[in-house]
């Protein structure tokens, strides 16, 4: 049976304008291919021979990778070309911004049109995936930086290089990922794709999604960034995900008591730790804190239990094993009028007769 021409076709996709002071602006390197798109063709959409667009937005990574994608609009609305658009978000891949020759993050807004007309894909009906294909899963547990430094592979390593590879694996029942096919490979030729592969038995996710809905069965794709910076004594993570913070019911519990006294309840604590298991934070100290001398810094240093990372980033790296600065802020300034003004020494008792 001869095929027809695939109608699927991405627009023509813009980026927002450069910040001031930017010496370049995000630019592409790798867009999805007329394959990738139709692979996340919305089921429901294909059934009824509607064609869709989606605008999605997402933050450009110093790696190039996109990350913190969501759905500004799609069309039509309902038959899920939003969520189809943000599956494909780890399948592009950019030169990230710079500003005073140094690579910094920057926004997208990217366009995707879907267009059927009327047509079937070459491939056959898009897969029936249930619409669940995973991007950033909130991994409980991933490779560290020592598994990640030790998978470097060696090429990209002597040349002092990095990149990333991308990964759809079919999420298995215990969490753990089986039957990983490449996304992408950026640059080819350093074997980033080989070292990516051995790392997947280190991934593990939560069983049931966000929604309570079993994961199992469904795809993820897994990015794996190899930045020459891992190769360093104790890296700094990239982009910290926080998984627990302390609250401000707890902030307030560690006023210190100098602080309180002298009605002083705005903060800031700059602190610095290593990552250790479970995305928690261990040998912690403080590099700066203001006000001086009224104690905040040991209260800070009192709320490390509390604080969790996630134990990888969206831009495929790992964090256990890792350094993370946390920037505190303390500010209550409403205990101050609740608590309103210093109590007053109260008389001492009379003297005996």
């Amino acid at each position: 049976m001869k095929m027809r021409q695939l109608g699927v076709c991405a627009a023509i996709l813009t980026l927002a304008g450069p910040a001031a002071g930017q010496d370049r602006e995000a630019d592409w390197l790798r867009k999805p291919t007329a394959e990738t798109l139709w692979a996340v063709f919305p089921v429901a959409a294909y059934q009824k021979g509607r064609s869709g667009r989606a605008i999605i937005a997402c933050a450009v990574t110093v790696q190039g990778v996109l990350r913190d994608c969501r759905a500004e609009s799609e069309e039509p609305q309902g038959f899920g070309f939003g969520a189809a658009a943000v599956a494909l978000s780890p399948q592009f891949l950019m030169r990230p911004a710079l500003r005073d020759g140094k690579p910094v993050e920057s926004m997208v807004r990217i366009p995707i049109n879907w267009d059927m007309s009327g047509m079937v894909g070459p491939f056959g009906p898009p897969p029936d995936r249930g619409d669940r294909v995973y991007t950033h899963l909130p991994w409980s547990a991933a490779p560290t930086v020592a598994q990640v430094v030790q998978a470097y592979p060696k090429k990209a390593r002597e040349a002092g290089q990095g990149g990333t590879a991308v990964l759809a694996c079919r999420i298995k029942a215990d969490g753990g990922l089986i039957a990983c096919d490449k996304v992408r490979e950026t640059p080819s030729g350093l074997g980033l794709l080989s070292a990516a592969r051995s790392l997947v038995p280190h991934f593990r996710t939560p069983t049931r999604d966000s929604k309570g809905n079993a994961v199992a069965g469904a795809r993820a794709h897994v990015s794996v960034t190899f930045a020459p910076e891992l190769l360093e004594q104790a890296p700094a993570v990239g982009r910290p995900s926080w998984r627990a913070v302390p609250s401000i019911e707890d902030l307030a519990a560690v006023i210190p008591p100098a602080a309180r006294a002298a009605k002083v309840f705005r903060a800031r604590v700059m602190m610095t730790c290593r990552v250790v298991s479970e995305g928690r934070v261990d040998g912690c100290s403080v590099e700066s804190e203001a006000p001086e001398g009224l104690g905040y810094g040991a209260a800070a240093m009192s709320l490390t239990p509390q604080f969790r990372l996630a134990v990888w980033t969206d831009e495929g790296l790992p964090t256990v094993g890792g350094a993370v600065r946390i920037p505190l802020r303390f500010d209550l300034e409403a205990l101050a009028v609740q608590e309103g003004p210093a109590p007053q020494e109260a008389a001492p008792p009379p003297a005996a007769p």
